[in-house]
Formats: structure tokens, sequence, C-alpha cells
């Protein structure tokens, strides 16, 4: 769990750089449910790649932990990629259906 709240950690940042980016050279006539519906499919498209290869280069040792516990590097990231990725589907389908 705690290698799911590190993850969703900065897939948000790098989700909310993204949505700031497009807002930014956006001509200003988005509102606050379609910024939300993009935030919602930056975190899985743009979030997660970016946390993996952080991972990788950066703090490659934080496995280790995991490992000594039984649980493989592969499964840790299906684990958070269906974790992070099926809430983001499910509540951007909710806005679709609300808007």
């Amino acid at each position: 769990m705690s290698f799911l709240l590190r993850t969703s950690k900065v897939c948000l940042l790098v989700s909310i750089g993204a949505v700031l980016l497009l807002v930014a050279t956006s001509d200003g006539t988005l509102s606050i449910l379609p910024i939300i519906k993009w935030l919602l499919f930056f975190i899985p498209v743009a979030g997660i790649p970016t946390d993996y290869l952080f991972r990788e280069f950066m703090r490659k040792d934080e496995y280790y932990f995991y490992y000594n516990l039984g649980v493989s590097k592969l499964t840790l990231w299906i684990f958070n990629i269906f974790a992070i990725s099926v809430p983001c589907f499910i509540l951007s389908k909710v806005i679709d259906i609300w808007i």
C-alpha cells in the first residue's frame, strides 16, 4: 500500500503539471469538469510512466524492501497500474454521464 501511495503522489504531480500546461495553452474556454477529466486522463497516461522511470533510475533500492516481503517488481507495477487507472477511468465515465 505504501508503494501505491508514493506512486500516486508522483502521478498526481506530473498530471497536474500537464493539465496546467494544457490550460495555459488553451484559449480560456475550459470549464472545471473538462479540466478534471483531462487530469484523470493524464494520471495513468503520463503519471505512471514518469513514476516508473523515476523509480528505475533514482530509487532502485526501494524494490528490495518489497522483494524481501515476497512481492516482485512486476506484481507491484501491475497492481499500481490497475489501482490507479481503473478509478480514473470510472470517474472519467461518471463525468461523461454527468455532462
